[in-house]
């Protein structure tokens, strides 16, 4: 990144631990959800049982290659738990007008044999930490089971901090936007949403535990190289200063959650 805050073009290289249908994920966009306490979907299929997360990943991975019309699609707990189900869409109340154009939609589909596609979609609310986009840090590992990948690279924040002037719902919309941006780039770039905290950060790269060695304090090549195009950590869109140094504070590599 330059010193004006744009970022920079990368060539690809940080995605080394990505396969392929990992790095393509930026292409199913899926908006996260704005009020936690009141997001409703369209549950296509529901599934209990033993494995029934697991199951209905892959149910979810069937319909969205079969019904690419159906977006976006995504896997998660019923609120209510002890369940899983399919989603299609986020939806401020089940009544909405584009929720009732969704479920027409679906009632249209189906199968070769004449019977419907989706005979039990109603409206559902998922869980709030299940529903989530493939571009969020924290659906890496249960989506991708990527066991390998420890660290990313922060490189922004965006958050009230106490602030009036500007509402969480736009840190969080700006900071999904950066990442979008970002993967258009050719970067793996995710942001994750801390709604405690009020909080939504921007990452970019995966690596692995050898990503920063303890005892030499050196950085992993494909780390450092990343470090050298994001040189400044923003702050809702603006560099900040160590007030000890009096520089701008440079991206830091956090954790990718479990």
């Amino acid at each position: 990144m330059d010193r004006s805050g744009t970022p920079a073009l990368f060539e690809p290289g940080d995605d080394e631990l990505l396969q392929k249908e990992e790095a393509s994920a930026g292409a199913r966009q899926v908006p996260a959800p704005r009020d936690p306490g009141s997001r409703w979907s369209i549950a296509l299929a529901t599934l209990s049982g033993v494995d029934h997360q697991a199951v209905a990943r892959s149910l979810c991975d069937q319909i969205r290659t079969r019904y690419p019309e159906l977006q976006p699609i995504f896997s998660g707990t019923l609120s209510r738990g002890g369940s899983s189900a399919v989603f299609v869409g986020r939806y401020d109340s089940p009544s909405s007008p584009a929720s009732r154009a969704m479920m027409e939609r679906i009632g249209a589909l189906k199968l070769a044999n004449g019977a419907l596609a989706f005979p039990r979609a109603m409206p559902a609310q998922p869980d709030v930490a299940e529903a989530r986009s493939p571009l969020s840090l924290d659906s890496l590992r249960s989506q991708y089971r990527l066991g390998r990948i420890v660290y990313s690279l922060k490189v922004a924040e965006w958050g009230t901090f106490g602030d009036t002037s500007i509402d969480y719902p736009t840190c969080m919309d700006r900071a999904e936007a950066m990442a979008r941006a970002l993967r258009a780039q050719g970067l793996s770039a995710w942001f994750d949403h801390n709604h405690a905290r009020e909080l939504s950060v921007v990452s970019v790269g995966v690596f692995g535990s050898d990503a920063y060695d303890s005892r030499s304090t050196l950085y992993a090549p494909e780390v450092e190289v990343l470090m050298e195009r994001f040189e400044v950590l923003l702050i809702n869109g603006e560099p900040i200063l160590n007030p000890q140094t009096g520089r701008p504070v440079t991206p830091i590599l956090i954790e990718v959650p479990n």
